[in-house]
């Protein structure tokens, strides 16, 4: 599989070259290939089964492919970690997502939040009225500093 696109010169965001994934007894990836350039959208669709999710892994280093290469601004990261690609800019997210049951909405957004070290309204000293408590103003939301009450 090849992007629209891939025929034009310069470096890409991503480029995805002949990536091939065996499981044992099994070929998931058979030499895909793929570029996004930046400001791209390209929608990776197809049934279940058809090595989408195993695509996603190997870009993003949660799974090594057994021949390709990947490459982010022309670095290749193909057997990087995980945690190094995301740094670097290529992140992914899962499907199923674990929730504190016993959390609001929001503070379960400011756990993930905090563990991304970003500031959040309790790490201000500011509280958000529970449900069916009456409330006025407005929340605002600033990347890099956390959120902010107003």
């Amino acid at each position: 599989m090849t992007s629209p696109g891939t025929e034009h010169a310069g470096a890409a965001a991503l480029v995805v070259k002949e990536i091939t994934k065996d499981f044992v007894g099994l070929r998931a990836l058979d030499s895909v290939s793929l570029r996004l350039d930046r400001e791209e959208i390209l929608g990776l669709i197809g049934p279940n089964g058809s090595g989408k999710t195993t695509l996603v892994n190997v870009m993003t280093g949660f799974l090594k492919p057994t021949m390709g290469q990947v490459r982010v601004d022309d670095v290749d990261i193909t057997r990087w970690p995980p945690h190094k690609i995301a740094r670097f800019g290529l992140a992914r997210t899962f499907q199923t997502i674990k929730l504190f049951k016993e959390l609001t909405v929001l503070e379960n957004v400011e756990v993930s939040a905090c563990k991304h070290g970003v500031t959040t309204w309790a790490s201000q000293g500011a509280s958000l009225p529970r449900a069916g408590q009456p409330w006025s103003g407005t929340i605002g939301w600033h990347p890099g500093r956390g959120a902010a009450l107003r």
